[in-house]
């Protein structure tokens, strides 16, 4: 075969390898390579003459190589370029997809009263008021307000969000600062954005809340008053954010405030007030004429009873509540002679939802109250609390109740008495009333309690839970297991579908009697196939010096877990466990 390289008229590359490139290797030169002799004369001259014929190929090597960098540079350059266009052209045919599947998306067919019931979903929730120490203050959340967006999103959507009143019935501003010319700007808009809802709304009921910018606010803004005085007839929600002094500035705006059903006072104060006027006060009986006011939210109030004056016929829910601050920055809330006070003079109440602080002051000299219609009681107590609560509960009797909560402050140390669950007892067997929901998280309890709580409240009582903050009395648990077991065809509890315990559970010192996990699945098992429990919530862990019982804990809960897998797959149960360590 012809070879290209023995060619006259072939030109070889620069870079191919040739003969003469090999000298280490060539056999003429090994008397030169393979010693130290030194070449004569002629072979001197060939060998400088080489070295310029391979100095000129190294030279043209480098241009070569150069040359090909630039030609790779400028290959990857347009490949580059070429991958940018097809991005490029991907991205905008993914869009053009797009767009075509929103046209044909079925939300565009949806009817404008679907689309309205979703927009009511989007509509702002009444602020939250959280307490700033470094500020020594309230900050609100900012409301998230959707309903000018919504409108801009197309034709359709506008119409659908300007042609439903409803949406634009709730009204949560600030209070514009009027003599201020920083906010100046702002409070224009937000004066515009309120007489755009006012009209927009029509005739729908309104539900209205008011907060203040700033703390330096001695008064409501009249301005704002004046824009909102001709609809207060269809207001039937108020939520007010305000100090008492201010409250007590709207008793115009309150005369007209004929629909109201909804009232909620949350008191701004920032500074404690002076102990020696407690109950000094003229009660303001602004809105005793809202004959239709029917639930009633207090925050941050003290004595809010004794400050404000509602009718005493159509109210049927109250809640005074306020958080626990330890550092002594408020001193408000309820007080036993309060409760004891809205139980007597509230005939048609059926929810009252209240924290209590310890205020020192009993209710021996009250007579007992007889609640007819109250069917809902949630109490939260502040520490050494409890002897309040149970003037409050020895005082009362509810025949028509079924719902019952009481909970100490979240991580607030509960003391080891167990008259507080005695008295709750006593109410309950007083009562003899038909209890569905009751709940407990709060300080000691005895086995002989939760064999009174069952035979009191088991042939009505379809919610249980028993959540101690503090300590449990040994023996609790399997008291709970006795009560709710199956004796000679006798149900317990036959219409009990959520169960929650969460306790220690440990040995008897006195018997050295130990809880056995097994005992709790036979009768949870048993249960499931007469009376089906629905929610069945535990956390187990040794109380107290029994840690070494850990391990059993854990391994009990697994069983119990494995037990009624079939039962949460296949029968309706929902189950959920956790051990933790528990000190008394």
């Amino acid at each position: 075969m012809l070879n290209p390289a023995s060619s006259p008229i072939y030109e070889v590359p620069q870079h191919v390898l040739q003969e003469q490139d090999n000298f280490e290797d060539d056999p003429k030169f090994c008397h030169l390579t393979l010693t130290n002799a030194a070449p004569a004369e002629l072979e001197e001259e060939a060998l400088l003459s080489e070295i310029s014929d391979l100095e000129k190929r190294e030279a043209a090597i480098e241009i070569e190589s150069a040359r090909l960098l630039v030609l790779r540079d400028s290959y990857i350059a347009r490949i580059d370029q070429e991958l940018t266009l097809t991005q490029i052209s991907q991205e905008r045919i993914a869009s053009a997809i797009a767009a075509r599947k929103r046209v044909l998306s079925p939300v565009r067919r949806l009817p404008a009263e679907i689309l309205q019931l979703i927009f009511l979903f989007t509509l702002e929730s009444v602020p939250q008021q959280m307490f700033d120490d470094d500020f020594g203050w309230w900050k609100f959340t900012t409301p998230c307000y959707t309903l000018l967006p919504l409108q801009l999103v197309c034709h359709q959507w506008r119409n659908t969000v300007v042609d439903f009143p409803q949406l634009w019935s709730t009204i949560y501003t600030q209070f514009p600062v009027f003599d201020n010319t920083h906010w100046q700007a702002e409070d224009s808009n937000l004066i515009s954005r309120i007489r755009l809802h006012l009209y927009r709304s029509k005739s729908c009921p309104l539900s209205i809340a008011l907060y203040p910018r700033a703390r330096q606010h001695d008064t409501v803004p009249s301005d704002l008053i004046a824009i909102l005085l001709p609809h207060a007839p269809r207001i039937t929600a108020l939520h007010l954010f305000l100090e008492y002094s201010q409250i007590c500035d709207l008793s115009t705006f309150a005369k007209e405030l004929r629909s109201l059903t909804i009232l909620t006072i949350a008191n701004t104060t920032f500074e404690r007030e002076d102990e020696s006027a407690d109950q000094e006060f003229e009660p303001q009986s602004l809105f005793e004429a809202c004959t239709r006011l029917q639930h009633v939210n207090f925050r941050d109030v003290r004595y809010p009873s004794a400050r404000i004056a509602l009718p005493k016929t159509s109210v049927t829910s109250i809640s005074a509540t306020h958080p626990y601050l330890p550092d002594g920055k408020f001193y408000t809330g309820t007080t036993a002679t309060e409760i004891h006070g809205i139980l007597r003079d509230y005939p048609n109440l059926q929810h009252l939802l209240f924290t209590m602080e310890d205020d020192h002051r009993y209710l021996d000299e009250w007579n007992m109250v007889i609640a007819h219609n109250l069917v809902s009681l949630d109490i939260t107590h502040f520490p050494r609390a409890e002897t309040q609560v149970q003037d409050v509960l020895d005082k009362l009797t509810a025949p028509s109740l079924t719902e019952f909560r009481l909970a100490a402050e979240p991580g607030l140390d509960s003391s080891d008495r167990s008259e507080l669950f005695s008295s709750i007892l006593d109410m309950l067997e007083r009562s003899n009333c038909p209890l569905q929901h009751f709940e407990y998280h709060s300080t000691y309890i005895l086995p002989a309690h939760v064999t009174r709580l069952l035979q009191c409240t088991g042939p009505t009582l379809e919610y249980l839970a028993l959540e101690d903050t503090a300590s449990c009395e040994r023996g609790m648990m399997t008291a709970l297991v006795s009560a709710l077991y199956m004796r000679e065809q006798d149900m317990p509890a036959p219409h009990l579908r959520h169960l929650s315990v969460v306790g220690p559970v440990s040995i008897d010192r006195g018997t050295g009697e130990q809880f056995y996990v097994d005992s709790f699945i036979a009768m949870v098992l048993m249960r499931q196939s007469i009376a089906p429990l629905r929610r069945l919530h535990v956390g187990w862990g040794p109380g107290g010096s029994d840690g070494y019982l850990l391990d059993d804990v854990k391994e009990g809960l697994q069983r119990l877990r494995k037990m009624l897998e079939w039962f949460t797959l296949n029968g309706g149960l929902d189950f959920t466990c956790y051990c933790r360590f528990v000190q008394d």
